[in-house]
C-alpha cells in the first residue's frame, strides 16, 4: 500500500510539472458562456464543451447552469453569439435519475457554426466513452473559466480572462457505493482540500464557481502532447453530488453521447461507439 502511494505521488508530482503544457494545448477547447444581463450586456456564467458531428456544432454543458439562461459565445471575430435553439437538457431526453440528468446541450445553426473558430473544437477521435474501463490510477486536469477570475470591461467591450486548470485524482471505489452512481456514467475526483492543487500549489478545495461544464482530461504526464496528439476528453465537470462532501464530480463522455444520441437522432451516426 505505500509503496502504490508512493508511486501515485510520484505521478502527481510529474503531472504538476506539465500541467501547465497541457492546458496551453487544450485550453482553446473550454468555452465560455455568456447570458445577457437586463441591459443587453454580456455577462460571463459558466463553461461548455463545442462538440462537431459532421457539419453540426454541439454546445455541451451542465444543465444547472442553463436551468434560466440562454447562452451566448463569443466567436473568432470577438462579437458575441446569441445561439437561437433552445437547450435540450438531459431530463429530457434521459430516462435516469440525478444527477445523471445533469447535461445540457444546444446545437447550433450554420451561421452561428461558421462564426466559431476551428481551434475552440477538440478532435472527436479524442474522445475516450471507455476510459472507465481502466481501472489505474492517473491524474486528471478540469480546465475551464472560474467566475472570481473573470471581467468584462463593458465600456471597452472586452472581456479580460483568465482559464483556470485544476489538477486531480479519482476518488477512491468505496465512493462510487456511497453516492450511489455508477462508475460507467460518473467519474468521481478525490475532492480532501489536502488533494486539491491548482497554480497556486496545493491547499484547499479552490471556489469552482463558473467551471460547471468544464472539460475533464486524462493524461500520461510523461507523454509529451501538442494539438496533434490532444490528451483523452475523459467528461465534463459537474460539481460536487449531494451525497458526499469528499468528492467532486464529471459525466462521463460516454454518458454524454447518450444526450447527444437521444436529443439529436439525425447526429447519431456520426458519434463514436459510447455503450
Amino acid at each position: 500500500m505505500g509503496f502504490a502511494n508512493a508511486r501515485m505521488t510520484e505521478t502527481t508530482v510529474l503531472a504538476e510539472t506539465n500541467r501547465r503544457h497541457v492546458q496551453a494545448v487544450v485550453g482553446s477547447f473550454s468555452t465560455a458562456i455568456f447570458r445577457s444581463l437586463p441591459d443587453g450586456e454580456p455577462d460571463f456564467w459558466c463553461t461548455g464543451i463545442l462538440l462537431r458531428f459532421g457539419d453540426i456544432l454541439v454546445l455541451v454543458t451542465a444543465a444547472h447552469c442553463l436551468d434560466t439562461q440562454k447562452p451566448s459565445l463569443f466567436a473568432k471575430d470577438g462579437q458575441l453569439v446569441h445561439l437561437s435553439a433552445q437547450p435540450i437538457f438531459g431530463s429530457r431526453v434521459l430516462s435516469l435519475p440525478d444527477p445523471l440528468n445533469d447535461i445540457a446541450t444546444v446545437r447550433l445553426s450554420s451561421e452561428e457554426a461558421e462564426r466559431i473558430g476551428e481551434m475552440q473544437v477538440p478532435p472527436l477521435s479524442a474522445s475516450a466513452p471507455f476510459e472507465h474501463r481502466n481501472a489505474v490510477s492517473a491524474p486528471y486536469l478540469v480546465v475551464g473559466f472560474r467566475a472570481c477570475e473573470q471581467q468584462m470591461d463593458h465600456r471597452g467591450k472586452v472581456w479580460r480572462h483568465e482559464i483556470t486548470s485544476l489538477l486531480v485524482g479519482a476518488a477512491r471505489q468505496s465512493y462510487y457505493s456511497i453516492t450511489r452512481l455508477p462508475h460507467e456514467r460518473i467519474l468521481l475526483f478525490d475532492a480532501r482540500p489536502a488533494t486539491f492543487r491548482s497554480k497556486h500549489g496545493a491547499g484547499g478545495v479552490p471556489k469552482l464557481h463558473g467551471m460547471s461544464g468544464s472539460p475533464v482530461w486524462r493524461y500520461n504526464p510523461s507523454e509529451s502532447h501538442s494539438i496533434q496528439n490532444v490528451p483523452p476528453l475523459v467528461g465534463m465537470f459537474i460539481g460536487q453530488p449531494s451525497a458526499s462532501s469528499k468528492v467532486m464530480m464529471a459525466a462521463r463522455i460516454g454518458l454524454i453521447f447518450e444526450h447527444v444520441a437521444a436529443a439529436y437522432p439525425d447526429l447519431a451516426g456520426y458519434l463514436p461507439r459510447f455503450r
